[in-house]
């Protein structure tokens, strides 16, 4: 568990790469759109997160007659009732749009996507599904064709570093973009960019009780230096 790592939880947290993935998600968050999703892209670039904060947000924009929590399933453990979960889930919205959220998808048998395939068509325009997946090939062409498939590429080192400088900062460390940049070097991996900086901000402090604080940029880069590695 990540000590100071900030975990989102509104759209305007979020980090993006791909600005119209932004910009259309921004747009089903707000309720301007409406329909199932799918959101691909490779391990740690936020498609969870964005899936989870998006259905969050569009439960806020309606009042059903029963407020139930939206549903969340991974496809790697989907239990044999999550079917009539999110059924149940769309019918207490009324005639509120809704979403249920199924990350790693892929990782579902041809039978159970055949299933949700059904349930789609069955609340067509009503209701609606976030499909997260990190290999969009396994996903049934039938489904994706009934999905607006938004990408999620690797992140950036310079898409990263706000998001950076605010965790150091809520840790009480203070380093130059410069220092932010070479701890992060080529790594796209959003939680393994926060267990860097966390592991920066752990140094930091241990120095400080030590009352060995880093005085000169050049010892600040010896840290920035083994958070690489």
């Amino acid at each position: 568990m990540l000590k100071h790592a900030i975990q989102p939880t509104t759209f305007n947290d979020l980090v993006f790469e791909n600005p119209n993935a932004q910009q259309k998600l921004q747009q089903y968050a707000n309720g301007t759109l409406q329909g199932s999703i799918i959101l691909h892209g490779p391990y740690g670039t936020g498609k969870s997160t964005a899936a989870a904060i998006v259905a969050e947000q569009t439960r806020k924009h309606t009042n059903g007659m029963i407020d139930f929590p939206i549903n969340t399933f991974s496809g790697d453990d989907f239990p044999s009732n999550a079917l009539n979960r999110i059924e149940n889930g769309w019918t207490g919205a009324g005639t509120n749009f809704r979403y249920a959220v199924i990350d790693e998808f892929d990782q579902l048998d041809n039978k159970t996507m055949s299933k949700i395939r059904k349930i789609m068509d069955k609340h067509y325009g009503v209701y609606g599904l976030i499909l997260t997946t990190n290999e969009l090939y396994k996903i049934h062409n039938a489904i994706q064709s009934r999905c607006d498939v938004i990408e999620m590429p690797a992140l950036s080192p310079n898409t990263l570093l706000p998001m950076c400088r605010k965790v150091l900062q809520q840790g009480g460390v203070t380093w130059t973009d410069k220092q932010i940049l070479t701890a992060i070097n080529t790594q796209s991996d959003i939680r393994a960019v926060l267990r860097q900086m966390d592991a920066a901000i752990a140094q930091v402090t241990s120095a400080n009780q030590q009352n060995a604080v880093p005085t000169s940029r050049q010892n600040v880069g010896q840290i920035a230096q083994k958070t690489r590695k």
